[in-house]
């Protein structure tokens, strides 16, 4: 498919933390560039380390939603958590009430949904009837995130809107790392990478480094960095859940799904379906212990080489983002007609959209005053430790100085004895006359 030319509209809620959707929105962006489309991301604010990841990446991002934008001027617009420009909802209603103008052809609405779980509502179809009324597309990151949603939906109205699986596909940047050679029958070197690493899994990575297996945590609780194919070619193993399984499978990396949800162990002809339709988060698996994770990750390690080897030109295929949005694109067609589900959802939606604007706005600010909250609260950490050495430090000092007040007035006593013996003052008379005729002679020699 030849996206050459064709212009696309992405939106996202906030481009400031790195978070799971903003991951897919820069690299959904930056394949589509690659495919030859010109890319625009709309969002509510552009901060912090994820504006360096667009930034380095030459993905352009506006944050002014309340800028013009025509629905005519896109051929795609791929939305994250619902958000549209303020003038696509006057633009939908002069649709709903006089159709398409002559000549005119309106964008493809494609609604993309990343997680189904309650702390994320946002990734839900939140706004009533919304995508009933203009999508052209309904995406989903698993099928377990589509069956969860389906309630959210009206039948009635959302039954011809095509839905398909979007299963956060990883960049071809990945399929290009040398596979793992056949002769390692144990991993030297392990990533975890999660930002929320269960205690078990803590404690089978101390068994781990006991066998002397690196062990490396990227994330909060370790070192935090985007995980890149560089990162990946360093380990032989690699212990996660999520996207980053994508990442592994094109990488041919062996994966052992396992977090915060539990997990599954190395993938395997046995779970690889039931990871898949839970999007590889581990949910549907089990807890084990920690002295089983630290066997099971050398005991099952061969075993797993030879399953990614088998299959990785397969997943290069499956899970290439290209290649997945060369597919998902080649039957989108824009609506035909906008039919509002009933008199006066205009002004439901503008309110609607607004209020949605405003939140994560206010989502943004809330981020950042907690980012500054833990820098100073780290600070004040920090200095806490600080005063608590340099008291220790001063305390010592004190006892030092105590030790030699102590040692003076040892030698005052230990002088004074000489004073007072009577070896000392015998010695001193014997002296004494000859001290007088020693400053005497000096006298009459001067």
């Amino acid at each position: 498919m030849d996206l050459k030319g064709k212009r696309v509209l992405i939106t996202h809620p906030l481009i400031s933390e790195i978070m799971g959707s903003t991951v897919v929105c820069v690299q959904v962006a930056e394949a589509l560039q690659h495919l030859g489309a010109d890319v625009l991301v709309l969002s509510s604010s552009f901060t912090g380390p994820a504006r360096a990841m667009f930034e380095s990446r030459g993905v352009p991002v506006v944050i002014d939603e309340k800028q013009h934008y025509s629905i005519y001027d896109y051929d795609y617009v791929w939305i994250h958590s619902q958000l549209l420009p303020m003038s696509f909802i006057d633009q939908l209603q002069q649709i709903n009430e006089y159709g398409i103008p002559s000549g005119k052809k309106p964008a493809a609405f494609i609604y993309n949904h990343m997680s189904a779980v309650d702390y994320a509502p946002g990734e839900q179809p939140y706004i009533m009837s919304l995508e009933e009324s203009t999508a052209s597309l309904e995406v989903f990151v698993s099928e377990e995130c589509k069956e969860k949603l389906q309630p959210f939906y009206q039948k009635s109205l959302n039954h011809a809107v095509p839905q398909r699986i979007f299963a956060n596909p990883a960049p071809s940047a990945f399929n290009t790392i040398a596979p793992i050679p056949t002769a390692i029958d144990t991993p030297q070197r392990i990533a975890i990478i999660s930002n929320h690493v269960p205690d078990e899994l803590l404690e089978a990575r101390r068994l781990l480094e006991e066998q002397g297996i690196t062990t490396d945590i990227i994330g909060k609780q370790g070192t935090v960095e985007e995980v890149t194919p560089a990162v990946l070619e360093r380990y032989n193993a690699i212990i996660t859940i999520g996207k980053t399984v994508q990442y592994c499978l094109c990488a041919g990396k062996p994966v052992y799904i396992y977090d915060q949800f539990g997990g599954f162990g190395y993938l395997n002809s046995d779970n690889f379906q039931i990871c898949s339709a839970f999007n590889f988060s581990g949910r549907g698996g089990q807890r084990f212990t920690a002295e089983y994770i630290a066997n099971d990750v050398v005991n099952s390690y061969t075993d797993a080489v030879e399953y990614y080897q088998t299959h990785r030109n397969q997943w290069q295929k499956d899970y290439s983002i290209e290649e997945a949005l060369i597919d998902l694109l080649a039957k989108v067609q824009p609506r035909s007609e906008i039919q509002f589900p009933f008199e006066g959802y205009y002004l439901t939606l503008a309110s609607q959209m607004r209020f949605a604007w405003r939140f994560y706005r206010y989502w943004d600010y809330e981020i950042w005053v907690n980012h500054r909250k833990d820098e100073l609260e780290a600070t004040q950490a920090s200095l806490e430790e600080e005063l608590v050495s340099a008291g220790k430090h001063a305390h010592e000092l004190e006892q030092e100085v105590k030790q030699q007040q102590s040692r003076i007035s040892e030698l005052d006593r230990l002088v004074q004895r000489v004073y007072d013996s009577t070896s000392y003052r015998m010695g001193h008379a014997i002296v004494k006359p000859i001290h007088a005729l020693v400053n005497k002679f000096a006298t009459i020699r001067r």
